[in-house]
């Protein structure tokens, strides 16, 4: 299927500047959200992935960098770079955010709660201890694994 020739205003668009594309994001037109979408997402994308390795996370970081490009337009300055560099800023922290969130708590190391069941005499604080304990031992298991394998 051919696509149609964009309308006069597409062609607009299209041939606006990065800065002209935010100033008008800054002013809630969805249309220059798209046209730098379009531009970019690739981009956003591919730094994403090669930061934190899983598809479905790129993703989720892409949409979040142009989320956060239709909130924060306003608060970008031209005189401290260009509109790219912002983009590649905005995609950098947000997938250090998710490494670090992941660093934290990854997914595959969940509390075993049926390990933790109370005895009959445990009250809150002692089930709090019993968690804490817990979560200090998978910890150190971990950091054991991280030595060894920076060892081999």
């Amino acid at each position: 299927m051919i696509n149609p020739a964009p309308s006069q205003a597409e062609a607009e668009l299209l041939s606006l500047s990065d800065g002209d594309l935010i100033a008008r994001i800054v002013k809630a037109e969805e249309s220059a959200l798209s046209v730098l979408y379009d531009r970019y997402q690739r981009l956003v994308y591919s730094l994403a992935f090669q930061s934190i390795g899983e598809k479905n996370l790129a993703e989720e970081i892409t949409q979040d960098v142009f989320i956060r490009i239709w909130e924060k337009a306003s608060s970008y300055r031209p005189e401290q770079g260009k509109v790219i560099t912002w983009i590649v800023s905005i995609t950098r922290n947000r997938a250090i955010d998710e490494y670090r969130r992941r660093r934290v708590r990854p997914e595959n190391s969940a509390i075993d709660w049926e390990g933790l069941a109370p005895g009959e005499q445990s009250d809150n604080a002692n089930l709090e201890a019993e968690v804490e304990t817990a979560l200090l031992r998978q910890r150190i298991h971990s950091l054991a694994q991280e030595r060894v394998a920076a060892a081999e």
